[in-house]
């Protein structure tokens, strides 16, 4: 008589289908989380065919049509403009500078900011605009 029985085997899990799933959820989140949702005010940028993209960190300012200033994301009276565009730079790893001004903002805004970025020793300043294909004709607002 045999007591001690037949080795039982210890069971094989495979992984390999796990260890493919997890890649692509990674894969997944690392390509969606890239994705930026912009807070703001709706700006009607110009147009430019030699525009270049600029993705690094820099302090964001924008002006609507009707002159109202928001440095990153926050509204600011004119007063303040300059003090708050330091505070700004300082908490920021550059000192650059990009500015989204609607098309129909009155000159004298854009000039006021570009000012205070100059009293606040800005090192570079980016006017951003919207892409247009070559031969595009602008468009036209009213």
């Amino acid at each position: 008589m045999n007591f001690r029985g037949e080795k039982r085997r210890a069971p094989i899990v495979n992984l390999t289908p796990l260890i493919d799933a997890l890649f692509l959820l990674l894969i997944f989140f690392m390509v969606s989380s890239t994705f930026r949702d912009r807070a703001g005010i709706p700006l009607d940028l110009p147009g430019a065919n030699t525009g270049e993209s600029n993705e690094s960190t820099v302090v964001e300012v924008e002006v609507d049509k009707e002159g109202r200033i928001l440095i990153e994301g926050e509204s600011v009276n004119a007063s303040d403009l300059r003090a708050v565009l330091e505070a700004a730079l300082d908490r920021s790893d550059s000192r650059d500078l990009l500015l989204r001004a609607d098309q129909g903002v009155p000159y004298g805004s854009v000039v006021e900011v570009m000012d205070a970025a100059r009293e606040a020793r800005v090192s570079r300043l980016v006017m951003a605009t919207e892409n247009r294909k070559p031969g595009q004709p602008e468009e036209k607002t009213k």
